[in-house]
């Protein structure tokens, strides 16, 4: 059983509760490209404690009316019929219950995502979507300005699913986009991050080259400059590791899982790539070895490694443990230490009489312990 046939299933349950229910959104417009949707938005006339009642929900009622349902051993996101009345900082809206589907499709951003499904298969399909669909065009609903205006998020959506399927954006659609960009300012960080992403890695360049083109990014200089610099051949990581190599500045987004990479990637650069630096980060090569690849540094950086005098700490010819037992607190560490530090760099040779003269242990009695 596919995806949509799950949620037609889930439609006609309700249906079958006294209520009206349809598919919404993008998994119509992916069904009508022909692919099986992953996410499916119903949207319903049954009150949310109802549905609650009837079926296995994961969240409580929210401000947005709407609810998680576990149905078939898929989540979908179901809704009650609602209409947008007032939006906050060009985001987020009040919204109240309607009786109507057709209101509901209303408030809906673009005309492909504005298409509902009932459980026959019927397609319900006020705004042309399917037109815009079959000419790949994105397209707004309504009053363009008012839309973006509503809401500034929808510019950034619009460059996303223009990278998503291809599909160029209307003029008129791109004229408001362009003139409302100031807006985008008043975003969270956590949604420009979202929405680099999604511009960033999905299949096609449409969303790249409009924001460029067109300048839509000017008012957020730290994420046009990130999203410019950044390589869909590179993950995340090594995209903000990226940025921080070509600014030395943190980019506007940063995990926080490689706060320590990116600070043994500083002490990298600032010590030019010397051997013993090197030798102590060399799991960084491992770990982002396409970064690596990109800066033009890997084979050089790999060739130091395997011609270093030794590839680990074992291999020293007086151990760690050893050379412990000469000396006490922080002076242990420190000699260790000296002792890598001029071997990896060629000052010192890794015998064991020559580390042991260095030390000025060489006559003494270890430290008993």
């Amino acid at each position: 059983m596919t995806n949509l046939d799950k949620g037609l299933k889930l439609i006609e349950k309700i249906n079958n509760l006294g209520y009206k229910a349809y598919i919404v959104g993008g998994a119509v417009r992916d069904h009508i490209l022909g692919y099986d949707p992953i996410d499916i938005d119903i949207t319903t006339s049954m009150p949310i404690d109802e549905i609650k009642n009837n079926f296995k929900t994961s969240n409580s009622k929210n401000p947005y009316l709407s609810i998680k349902v576990e149905y078939l051993d898929l989540l979908f996101e179901v809704t009650e019929f609602r209409t947008d009345i007032e939006y906050k900082d060009h985001r987020h809206p009040s919204v109240k219950l309607v009786d109507s589907l057709e209101e509901d499709l209303k408030r809906r951003d673009f005309s492909i995502n504005s298409i509902a499904l009932d459980k026959d298969k019927n397609i319900i399909d006020k705004y042309n979507g399917i037109n815009d669909i079959n000419n790949k065009i994105i397209r707004i609903t309504g009053d363009k300005d008012k839309r973006f205006k509503e809401d500034s998020l929808r510019i950034l959506r619009a460059l996303y699913f223009s990278s998503k399927l291809g599909f160029d954006i209307e003029i008129d659609t791109l004229n408001s986009m362009i003139n409302n960009k100031n807006l985008l300012k008043d975003l969270s960080n956590e949604r420009l991050f979202e929405y680099y992403k999604k511009i960033l890695y999905e299949p096609y360049n449409n969303g790249l080259i409009i924001l460029n083109k067109y300048d839509i990014f000017s008012d957020i200089s730290d994420y046009k400059y990130f999203i410019n610099i950044s390589d869909k051949a590179l993950t995340v990581e090594e995209n903000m590791l990226l940025y921080y190599v070509k600014t030395k500045n943190m980019p506007p987004f940063t995990y926080k899982s490689i706060l320590v990479d990116i600070k043994n990637i500083e002490s990298l650069y600032q010590n030019n790539f010397n051997n013993y630096y090197l030798y102590k980060n060399k799991y960084l090569l491992d770990k982002y070895k396409n970064l690596f690849i990109y800066l033009d540094l890997y084979d050089n950086l790999i060739f130091k490694i395997i011609n270093m005098p030794i590839s680990n700490d074992t291999e020293l010819k007086v151990s760690k443990k050893e050379i412990s037992n000469y000396f006490k607190g922080k002076d242990i560490s420190i000699k260790i230490e000296e002792v890598l530090y001029l071997i990896l760099n060629n000052k010192l040779k890794n015998e064991r009489s020559e580390i042991l003269t260095y030390l000025g242990v060489d006559t003494l009695e270890p430290h008993t312990r």
